[in-house]
């Protein structure tokens, strides 16, 4: 029998306004590697799957 212990993912996110126009985000994802996990069944084998790895993502918002 298959079991999943239990998880969570803590990600988060912070935005800062430059200007009127230009704005910086920075998000990180699943930052202490404890992703929630997924049962898959492949010709009657069962198996888990990590949801998501950690990351981290920046971005750069220019309006005009």
């Amino acid at each position: 029998d298959l079991t999943v212990d239990s998880s969570y993912d803590m990600s988060f996110g912070i935005a800062y306004n430059i200007n009127k126009n230009l704005k910086l985000s920075l998000k990180a994802n699943n930052i202490f590697n404890d992703s929630t996990q997924s049962i898959y069944n492949d010709s009657g084998n069962n198996f888990t799957l990590n949801d998501s790895s950690p990351s981290v993502t920046t971005s750069l918002k220019w309006l005009f």
